[in-house]
């Protein structure tokens, strides 16, 4: 009997050699467990800084300092300051130099003062530094009983005070209907100009007489200014105020002081002519 033939197979095969297959899942598992211990260590260092810059005390507001103040009293600003840095933001309060809502305090600032500007700077660790620049007043605004120091664009800038009374700043009485409306004057804007300007332009003129009060009364072009030792001079806020300053002056040059003084008013609403009484 013959016996088989053994057929060869020409399939590559595959060995194992378990000793390797153990240190290559040994080291597949160290590699996992080093890069969790890295990713763990990444993690607590956000952490630590997240609260190391927005919670711990270093970086906490402790000082507040404002510059160029002259007239509005510094406490109250401070007093809205640290109301601020105790309300909420973000689920913390805003003691936090980093935390704190600069912006909202500027618009706040704007809301409750009228200043011709407004910014806010930290000075790290733990302090911030608010610089101001009041405006600049030029008369004296009487409506309703209350008066207002203003500026000469018309913005109301404080209360006025006895002291800006001493220094016998000009006073303008509004008896018109036109009322204070957003912090500012309420009558129109080219009113407004013709009125602060009146103060300019007397300065440049040869009168001796200092404006005391203009008065703006309910008909809509008359402005009535009354002279510190002389009488009321009316003039028209739609005509030309230059113009009318220097019939005025031409006029106070021809006469004689004293006679000047004497009239009850010079009335200068009306062409070139000078109407007096």
């Amino acid at each position: 009997m013959l016996a088989k033939k053994r057929r060869f197979s020409y399939r590559q095969r595959q060995y194992s050699n378990p000793f390797f297959s153990r240190n290559n899942r040994e080291v597949r598992s160290g590699g996992k467990w080093l890069k969790k211990a890295i990713f763990l260590l990444i993690l607590t260092a956000i952490f630590a800084l997240i609260w190391f810059f927005y919670f711990s005390s270093y970086f906490e507001i402790k000082n507040f300092k404002i510059n160029g103040l002259n007239r509005i009293s510094g406490s109250e600003i401070e007093n809205l300051f640290w109301s601020q840095t105790g309300k909420k933001k973000f689920f913390s309060s805003q003691k936090n130099i980093f935390l704190f809502d600069s912006d909202k305090f500027i618009a706040s600032i704007n809301d409750n003062y009228n200043f011709t500007s407004a910014e806010l700077k930290n000075d790290l660790p733990g302090a911030f530094i608010l610089d101001l620049k009041e405006r600049e007043s030029i008369a004296i605004w009487n409506e309703d009983g209350n008066n207002f120091l203003i500026d000469n664009e018309g913005y109301i800038i404080v209360p006025a005070s006895q002291a800006d009374f001493d220094q016998k700043m000009p006073i303008i009485e509004n008896h018109s209907g036109d009322k204070i409306s957003n912090k500012r004057t309420g009558v129109s804007q080219e009113k407004n100009n013709f009125i602060l300007n009146i103060f300019t332009s007397f300065k440049n003129s040869k009168i001796d007489h200092q404006i005391e009060k203009i008065f703006i009364e309910n008909d809509v072009d008359t402005v009535k200014v009354l002279l510190s030792g002389a009488p009321f001079i009316l003039l028209n806020s739609k005509g030309e105020l230059d113009k009318q300053i220097e019939k005025i002056s031409a006029l106070y040059r021809s006469m004689n002081k004293d006679e000047f003084a004497k009239k009850e008013y010079y009335d200068l609403r009306y062409g070139d002519r000078v109407y007096y009484k």
